[in-house]
């Protein structure tokens, strides 16, 4: 048996079992059993609870926070190419470092379209 505390969606916010917690578990906590949490767990931010069982959640981003996070992979896609070009720059690896630029030069590009 577990115990599991949920937002206003339905979506948890902590589990906790006697075992663990012994008493200090929160007064408006719900019992789940061992399968319910198992759900949970095995299936992290894709379940949800509708006050008597465990079913599927979709989440749903906005075009910000998808623009927002590919920017962030953006930024560190640039900083691995920052990297892998000091190595051609001293060996003189002009190939390899043209093929760099590029992948750059277009990231960039992307970047500034978000």
């Amino acid at each position: 048996m577990k115990y599991a505390e949920f937002n206003k969606d339905g979506l948890p916010l902590g589990f906790y079992s006697l075992d663990v917690n012994g008493s200090n578990i929160p007064k408006g906590a719900i019992k789940i059993n061992d399968d319910q949490w198992q759900e949970f767990i095995d299936n992290n931010g894709l379940r949800k609870w509708n006050g008597e069982k465990v079913v599927h959640y979709k989440p749903v981003f906005s075009k910000k926070y998808l623009k927002d996070i590919r920017a962030e992979e953006i930024k560190l896609e640039l900083n691995e190419i920052d990297k892998k070009s000091l190595r051609p720059l001293r060996t003189g690896d002009n190939d390899f470092l043209s093929k760099l630029e590029k992948q750059a030069e277009n990231l960039r590009k992307e970047l500034s379209n978000l």
